[in-house]
């Protein structure tokens, strides 16, 4: 990894939610992911994040607090998922 390399930010962390929508797929940090799927400004960023959090107390979160009604549906669901697993 050359000098330049080490300055670029993660595509997670990139001003473009696009890019960070796209990241998110490639991503299995679920402190990463937790962090999007609460904190980013872009609703599809965070119902993409959703998807894959694992975390019960995270997604009963999400599920009661985040503004968007989509992803508050997709924390339900993630969460009706994880109790047939």
């Amino acid at each position: 990894m050359g000098f330049l390399d080490s300055l670029r930010k993660p595509k997670w962390q990139s001003k473009d939610w696009k890019k960070r929508l796209e990241a998110v797929k490639e991503l299995d940090d679920q402190e990463i992911l937790i962090d999007l799927a609460q904190n980013d400004p872009d609703k599809d960023v965070r119902e993409a994040a959703v998807k894959k959090v694992d975390d019960k107390a995270v997604l009963i979160s999400i599920s009661e607090s985040d503004p968007d009604l989509d992803v508050r549906e997709a924390a339900v669901k993630r969460l009706a998922m994880s109790m047939f697993s």
